[in-house]
């Protein structure tokens, strides 16, 4: 990922509220997120340490889930 560590959390809410963001961006014309829309989004506000602890699990799951991927498509090139 691409995102500075301090980041990942956010990247993860932002990542799960990905779909809610459809609907906003239907009703106006021009498709971008602005300040407005993106200060009504309820991101939860935990302990710093806490949202550490849950960017690094998630970021590993990702990370696992990128090399199963991989392998699959490994396999179907192999069979």
């Amino acid at each position: 990922m691409a995102y500075p560590t301090k980041y990942y959390f956010l990247y993860y809410c932002l990542k799960l509220m990905g779909k809610s963001f459809i609907p906003i961006l239907f009703k106006i014309t021009q498709k971008n997120v602005n300040k407005a829309i993106t200060e009504s989004l309820p991101i939860p506000l935990l302990p710093i340490e806490q949202q550490k602890q849950i960017a690094h699990i998630l970021s590993v799951v990702d990370k696992k889930t990128e090399v199963e991927q991989k392998r699959e498509e490994v396999f179907e090139e192999v069979t």
